[in-house]
C-alpha cells in the first residue's frame, strides 16, 4: 500500500507534480490500493503521465491527464481531454487538485475515471471498480490555480488569432495586434509568455514558429471560458415561439452564429438547444428584429465578437470560427456537446494544429 514519488521531466512542471504525487498518496490513503506514477510522457502534447495502481497480483496501467483546480468553466475541457486519450491511448484518468460531489458525479456519468489529491476516486476497469467521494479538499495553493499570463483575456484574444491563421506568428507584431484587436505592446508580451512556456520558437529574422499546437489549443479552450468569455457576454434572452427559431432568422452581416447552432450548421449532427450570438453590430437593434427579451435563464445568448480577422473557414454558413464553436461546446460539458466536438475537431480543427 505504497506510492513512488515520480522522476521529474520536461513534460509535468512543479505544479503538476505536486498534484499528482498528493493525488497518487491520497489515492492510496482513501482505498488501500499501491499506486505508483511514471511520469515521463512518450509525446510532449500527449497525456501529463502514466499511473499504475496495484491490489496484490492485479495492476492497472492508466495515462493520467493532470488538471490543478476545477471548476464549471474547465471541467468540460477536462472531460473531453480525458477522453481523447482514452479513444488514443487506452485507460486515461483526470488527475486534479479536488473534484467535488457534483463533478464526480458528473464524471463518474460519462465513464470518466478520476482521482485528486483529496482521496477522491472513481476507477473502473475489468477486475477494478472503486467510487470514493465527499472526501474534503486539502488547503488550495494559489499559484497552481492562477492561469499563465499569456491566457489572461488579452493573451487569449492573440492566441485565438495565431490558431486560426497558421503562419500569423511570422507577421509583424502590428499586424498581429490588429487581427486580434489587441495594442502592439501587448503582442510583445505575449509572444515572450508564449517562448517561455514552449509554445514558440523565435530564431530573430528567419522568423517565428508556433509549436506544440494541439497543447496550445487544449490550455486555450480551458482557459477561455474563464478568462475571455465573461467579458464578452451581453447577456441572455429569450425567444417566444419554436425552439428551432434561427432556422429561419436572418443575422446582420457582422453578427454570427456560435455554439450549437454553429456546430449544427457545419455538422449537421446536432439539434441545438442553446442559441449562441457573436456580434460587432448594433446588439440593440439585433435583439429587437429576433424579437428576443431578457431572461436570466433564455436560451438565447449574446456576444461580442472579439477578432478582427475577416476570413475563417465556414464563414459562408455565417458562423464563427470553427475553433470558438468547439470551445463553446466543451464548456458546456454536456455529452452530446462534447460528442460533436470530437466531429467537429475531426472536421475542422485538427489540420490547424496537426
Amino acid at each position: 500500500m505504497t506510492s513512488e514519488r515520480p522522476k521529474k521531466n520536461s513534460k509535468v512542471n512543479l505544479a503538476t507534480e505536486s498534484t499528482l504525487d498528493q493525488a497518487t498518496r491520497s489515492l492510496v490513503d482513501s482505498t488501500g490500493l499501491q499506486a505508483l506514477v511514471e511520469a515521463e510522457s512518450p509525446t510532449r502534447e500527449g497525456p501529463d503521465g502514466i499511473a499504475v495502481i496495484k491490489d496484490g497480483r492485479k495492476r492497472w496501467r492508466y495515462w493520467v491527464e493532470i488538471k490543478g483546480q476545477l471548476n464549471s468553466h474547465t471541467l468540460g475541457s477536462a472531460i473531453a481531454a480525458v477522453s481523447k486519450y482514452k479513444r488514443e491511448h487506452g485507460p486515461t484518468a483526470l488527475v486534479a487538485s479536488y473534484i467535488n460531489p457534483s463533478q464526480a458525479e458528473k464524471l463518474r456519468e460519462l465513464g470518466v475515471e478520476f482521482f485528486d489529491t483529496a482521496g477522491n476516486v472513481f476507477l473502473k476497469q475489468e477486475g477494478l471498480h472503486v467510487f470514493v467521494s465527499g472526501r474534503k479538499a486539502r488547503e488550495s495553493n494559489s499559484r497552481e490555480s492562477r492561469p499563465a499570463r499569456a491566457f489572461n483575456a488579452t493573451g487569449s484574444r492573440l492566441i485565438f488569432a495565431l490558431l486560426c491563421n497558421p503562419g500569423l506568428e511570422e507577421k509583424p507584431y502590428r499586424q498581429q495586434a490588429k487581427e486580434a484587436d489587441i495594442s502592439l505592446g501587448a503582442v510583445n508580451w505575449i509572444m515572450s509568455d508564449l517562448k517561455s512556456l514552449g509554445h514558440l520558437i523565435d530564431n530573430g529574422k528567419p522568423g517565428r514558429r508556433i509549436q506544440n499546437r494541439k497543447e496550445l489549443l487544449k490550455r486555450w479552450v480551458a482557459a477561455y471560458p474563464e478568462q475571455l468569455r465573461p467579458k464578452l457576454l451581453i447577456g441572455r434572452f429569450h425567444k417566444e415561439g419554436a425552439q428551432d427559431w434561427w432556422q429561419k432568422a436572418e443575422l446582420p452581416a457582422q453578427a454570427f452564429w456560435g455554439g450549437e447552432v454553429g456546430a449544427a450548421l457545419i455538422t449537421r449532427h446536432l439539434r441545438p438547444e442553446a442559441v449562441t450570438i457573436y456580434s460587432e453590430t448594433n446588439l440593440a437593434k439585433l435583439q429587437a428584429q429576433q424579437g428576443l427579451r431578457r431572461d436570466s435563464n433564455g436560451e438565447t445568448e449574446l456576444l461580442r465578437r472579439f477578432w478582427a480577422f475577416d476570413e475563417w473557414d465556414e464563414q459562408d454558413k455565417h458562423v464563427v470560427p470553427p475553433l470558438l464553436i468547439y470551445a463553446d461546446l466543451i464548456r458546456t460539458a454536456n455529452d452530446r456537446n462534447l460528442e460533436t466536438a470530437e466531429i467537429l475537431y475531426d472536421q475542422c480543427i485538427a489540420r490547424l494544429v496537426e
